[in-house]
């Protein structure tokens, strides 16, 4: 199918990533070695005729081909163009114009798609890249000739008769190709690059190892044939809007049918080489503002800021659910940036509701000089420049654009050398925020040296002018991972950053790819500037739909996690740098707050657990001590909470929270805590002891054992492993969620202080699986006070049906 290629697959060197013809030649003895530039350009020159002639042979020869719809004209001139020597190597010189692309018609295959004919090979075309100017208000981005090729027929596309099968067009012939292909401007094939699935068998193993073993057991015949982009609309039910409903491009490399009756006799279908991409295009039917005409001068998200005034403008003269506040909080001091010299003003130099932005930053590794108590009346004059760093800079930029006068930075606007300043500032972020006008979010920033505007290649935006009923359509492409990805930035990964961003009324991002705008009213982003559909907002994850519900009780738990999985330079902040968000939810809700839980869901939400089976990431105690071993904020890293405690009906609660005794250290309720206990009462707490063993496949099992009965189906998630070290661990567990033997059995796992009878450490989460659940119980019952006098050699413990034990 493909022309021959050596390629030196060795551990010593490997081969670039964008590499499709290989300078290396195989010598007789089955070794390589590398060719002259001169030999290597006339051997592709020599493989690049050889490739179309083989696969036009291949074409004219198979049953049910694209024969019937060939333009035999337009295919001659396709292979000249390939011939050793001609002139039409050069993509400028080549007689072949957009036009030659096109098709007479759509032709139905033996399969269950439909197909365009190849006309180019992708080799001899990368640099053929276009820029068009459009009557729809906008432009395409570069394409390659292939991808040019899609929208030159997309009126036939559009119209075909029967979408549920896909409509098939050539493409370049393997994936190295197209990694040039993007690598050399095309925007589309830059999408299908970042839309890699990567579910597929070739990227779960060495891509080196994978196609030096097939080459070895098939030779050639494993090279990939002609990639081949799938079109389809996209969710089809049967009844769209063929004009403006959302697509799916798939861009494949596979072999076609009839090699799988050969390679099915050496390796299962599944195994076989194949790889995929796929992009998404939605018809916004809006340009972007931010795309340059131009290709001289480098495109950066610097770009993007008149197209943010105008997001903020109309969010502020608009969105009524961005506006119902009052702001009438004065914060303690502000930068003033109305004049050339940034100056620090003090809470006397204004008046209640000052309209002030905020600014969210990775303080990164760098040193730089902070407000320091000798540092007041010199930055009352003026802010030295050496302290401030480039994203200070650019926020100053963005603010006066936005004709802000204030903004609020934290390492400029707290004493950093004074504890008690910083305490007192700390409680009070719920204002800062929320009081806000917008928070200004350096995102793609991983310190203060790179600012908020990034640099991007030509090709960062993906828009295509098509054609539907002679009316032009502007569609914007995108990876399907692209917004998450563009979202996953240095600044998301800090824990301080989280309250931040949701308590601001909105947000402006300036990620290293596009600017996000979000507000309670509209997420958008340069590449959708009127805003995203709620499916491109879904594809953010669980955090997009975080940031754009009203704060309220009711997604706590998802706050929690979302939380928990951030960084914290000072462990000791866990509690603190979540406080604003606490305050906003006791003053909607009037609930009293305790440790990182709510009073009115305390026994329920004591029921979270490590977000990983089984591997506890705290390997010891957490000190200084900073919450109690019952509350989540005890550990570091992701949790989850067991699932029917986000508040189902109904649920089977066995245990009551009794008594709450908190000791902070200061006014502040919402932070940082000295001690915490509960005291609960529960049906039973039952000893045991977990068995570690191994499963035949090598991996970890646990069983319990109780007075002898062994008990499967046991799912333990331990806090700490060096708790749980070993072959056999005692434990205690109390059972909080099920009982009654009908469902599943979810509760605490605890260990005995040894300072006070009936006092317990937690160290982890388990769940009894049915039927196993209802022997738990049974046998909890029956042995309880036989267990308890072995266990304690206390005599009679029970008195009643309830037990009262403390949690510390």
């Amino acid at each position: 199918m493909s022309a021959k290629r050596s390629y030196d697959y060795s551990a010593e060197e490997t081969l670039p990533s964008n590499a499709w013809h290989s300078d290396k030649r195989q010598r007789a003895d089955g070794s390589f070695e590398r060719m002259s530039e001169q030999e290597n350009k006339e051997e592709q020159t020599e493989n690049s005729g050889k490739a179309f002639e083989d696969f036009a042979g291949d074409v004219k020869s198979a049953p049910g081909s694209f024969l019937d719809c060939i333009d035999r004209e337009l295919l001659e001139r396709v292979a000249a163009a390939h011939e050793p020597g001609s002139d039409s190597e050069n993509p400028e010189d080549s007689s072949l114009e957009q036009s030659d692309y096109e098709t007479e018609e759509l032709t139905e295959s033996d399969d269950d798609s439909v197909r365009f004919i190849p006309s180019l090979d992708a080799e001899s075309q990368f640099d053929n890249l276009c820029r068009e100017d459009t009557d729809a208000g906008g432009i395409t981005t570069p394409l390659c000739t292939f991808c040019r090729g899609i929208f030159n027929n997309w009126d036939k596309v559009v119209n075909w008769k029967d979408l549920q099968r896909p409509v098939d067009f050539p493409h370049c012939h393997d994936p190295f190709a197209m990694e040039q292909s993007a690598a050399d401007g095309c925007s589309l094939c830059t999408q299908f690059l970042q839309g890699d699935r990567q579910d597929d068998f070739y990227t779960r193993r060495d891509r080196r190892q994978d196609l030096q073993e097939y080459e070895r057991m098939f030779g050639d015949t494993m090279k990939f044939p002609c990639g081949i982009v799938q079109v389809m609309p996209g969710g089809y039910k049967g009844k769209y809007d063929r004009k403006t409903t959302l697509w799916d491009l798939q861009l494949l490399f596979e072999h076609p049918k009839g090699f799988w009756d050969i390679a099915l006799s050496y390796r299962p279908k599944s195994l076989l080489p194949r790889k995929s991409y796929g992009v998404n295009m939605d018809a916004d039917g809006a340009p972007s503002y931010t795309l340059r005409s131009d290709k001289q001068s480098t495109p950066s998200s610097e770009d993007a800021l008149p197209l943010a005034k105008k997001w903020f403008e109309s969010c502020c003269n608009s969105h009524k659910q961005c506006n119902n506040r009052k702001r009438l909080f004065r914060p303690t001091r502000l930068v003033y940036i109305g004049d050339d010299v940034p100056r620090l003003h003090i809470w006397s130099d204004f008046e209640d509701g000052v309209i002030y932005a905020t600014l969210s930053h990775c303080w990164g590794t760098t040193s730089l000089p902070t407000l320091e108590t000798k540092d007041l009346q010199q930055f009352r004059t003026e802010i030295p420049s050496k302290a401030l760093s480039k994203t200070f800079t650019d926020a100053i930029r963005i603010g006066k654009l936005l004709d802000i006068q204030y903004l609020w930075i934290d390492s400029l606007c707290i004493f950093q050398d004074d504890s008690d300043d910083w305490r007192r500032e700390s409680s009070q972020m719920y204002h800062v925020y929320s009081n806000s006008i917008m928070n200004i979010a350096a995102s793609g920033a991983s310190d203060g040296t790179q600012g908020c505007f990034f640099e991007r290649s030509q090709a960062w935006i993906c828009q295509i002018v098509g054609l539907y009923e002679q009316e032009k359509v502007i569609y914007k492409c995108t990876a399907p991972e692209k917004f998450a990805r563009d979202m996953n930035t240095p600044l998301e990964s800090r824990g301080w950053t989280f309250q931040e961003r949701y308590l601001a009324p909105r947000t402006l991002h300036f990620t290293a790819n596009e600017v996000y705008w979000e507000c309670y009213h509209t997420n958008a982003c340069e590449t959708f500037p009127f805003g995203m559909q709620q499916k491109l907002v879904e594809s953010l994850g669980g955090r997009a739909k975080i940031f754009t519900t009203p704060i309220s009780a009711a997604i706590w738990n998802r706050l929690v996690q979302e939380y928990s999985t951030r960084k914290l330079t000072f462990s000791s902040d866990k509690l603190v740098a979540l406080s604003g968000i606490a305050q906003a939810i006791h003053l909607q809700s009037n609930d009293e707050y305790v440790v990182g839980m709510w009073r009115s869901k305390l026994e329920v939400q004591l029921c979270w657990k490590m977000s990983y089976n089984g591997q506890a990431k705290n390997r010891k105690e957490i000190v200084p001590y900073r919450a109690p071993t019952w509350s989540w904020a005890s550990v570091d890293g992701a949790i989850d909470f067991e699932a029917r405690s986000w508040g189902a009906s109904k649920m089977i609660v066995n245990i009551k929270v009794l008594e709450v005794d908190i000791i902070w250290p200061g006014a502040d309720l919402f932070g940082a805590i000295c001690f915490a206990k509960l005291l609960i009462s529960c049906i039973v707490v039952v000893p045991g002891e977990i068995v570690f063993g191994k499963s035949n496949i090598g991996s970890t099992v646990y069983w319990l054992e109780v007075e002898g009965s062994r008990i499967y189906h046991f799912y333990p998630n331990f806090d700490r492993s060096d708790l749980y070290e070993g072959a056999i661990s005692s434990v205690y567990m109390l059972p909080v969620l099920g009982w009654g033997g009908l469902e599943d059995i979810h509760g605490l796992l605890l260990n005995p202080t040894g300072q006070a009878r009936g006092e317990y450490q937690r160290t982890g989460f388990f769940t009894f699986k049915a039927p196993e659940a209802r022997k738990f119980e049974e046998l909890s019952m029956e042995q309880m006070r036989r267990m308890e006098d072995r266990f304690y050699s206390s005599g009679e413990l029970y008195t009643t049906k309830s037990r009262i034990v403390t949690l510390i």
